[in-house]
């Protein structure tokens, strides 16, 4: 009897899994294709375009630019500053499952412990926000 119950609840997991992975096969690559007409644009561009006479240090905005692309799961030179939470960052819709801006807060609060209560009370409504309020010294 508990070898059966073992087999189902290992069975019922690899479903789960399956059915997991396949929504995330789906998902992400809608998500990303909302950024595939864009200049790809190296790292350096980018700050130099849109950071340089912020005050912000290059190689702080460069890191930060980067471990956000990485948690989003999107090209680094394909994002912009001007990237909103609610639209061209936004969740994509018919998926009910965690999405990576999730993720986006855990890195911050993990990250930037200091600097979190002012991201909260900030309501960042995009890129650039995040990244002012999070290096903002």
């Amino acid at each position: 009897m508990i070898y059966l119950t073992l087999v189902l609840v290992a069975v019922a997991l690899l479903v789960c899994v399956k059915l997991a992975y396949r929504i995330e096969a789906r998902r992400l690559p809608t998500k990303q294709a909302r950024f595939k007409d864009r200049e790809n644009l190296n790292v350096e561009e980018i700050y130099q375009r849109y950071f340089s006479e912020s005050g912000l240090k290059k190689e702080k905005v460069i890191d930060i630019w980067m471990k956000i692309a990485q948690t989003l799961h999107l090209e680094p030179g394909r994002l912009r500053p001007t990237d909103r939470f609610d639209a061209e960052l936004a969740p994509v819709r018919g998926y009910h499952v965690e999405d990576e801006l999730i993720d986006l807060e855990e890195l911050a609060r993990d990250q930037f412990k200091d600097r979190w209560q002012m991201v909260k009370a900030a309501k960042p409504s995009n890129l650039s926000q995040f990244i002012h309020v999070l290096l903002h010294e």
